[in-house]
């Protein structure tokens, strides 16, 4: 899938608009990612988020260049054309790939990218319900691959905090 996407930015540069990836290629390769259940999944997709959210931004300038105005990112649909936008649902499914992933840092790597969605002033990232669910199963996951008690307890208790951060958010 992500070489699919990376075909498509190449196809795009040479031959014109109708094959530039939009927010649907990035989240179907995001997808991928997150229900791969791959080692390095988590790593793979932030890395696709990352390129994604560098696209937005090109895009956003190419918008402005083209029509003389800022890209409406609040009302979308008083925009002339659509841009790529990473949204809640793209930083879920990351957060779920690094919650299915072993290495022992995902689980804070989810817990990052939540405060990332929770402290951005982009309208297309409010935090749901299921982006603190996603995060919390990633701390459960990463916990029950704990083998003492001690860890587990630690796992639990940052699940416990993300809770708070959803009543607070």
């Amino acid at each position: 899938a992500e070489q699919a996407l990376s075909k498509m930015e190449k196809v795009n540069r040479t031959r014109g608009w109708h094959t530039k990836p939009n927010t649907r290629s990035y989240s179907l390769v995001l997808n991928a990612y997150a229900n791969s259940k791959h080692a390095t999944a988590g790593e793979r997709a932030e890395s696709v988020l990352r390129n994604m959210i560098e696209r937005h931004e090109f895009e956003k300038q190419e918008y402005f260049e083209e029509y003389g105005i800022e890209y409406n990112t609040v009302e979308e649909e008083l925009n002339e054309r659509k841009i790529v936008t990473p949204d809640t649902i793209a930083y879920t499914m990351v957060i779920q790939a690094h919650g299915s992933s072993d290495l022992p840092e995902s689980a804070d790597k989810a817990m990052m990218l939540l405060k990332e969605v929770i402290q951005s002033d982009n309208p297309a990232l409010a935090p749901d319900s299921f982006c603190f669910a996603t995060t919390i199963n990633a701390f459960l996951k990463m916990a029950s691959r704990k083998k003492s008690h001690s860890e587990r307890v630690a796992g639990a208790e940052c699940a416990e905090d993300i809770v708070w951060m959803l009543v607070y958010a």
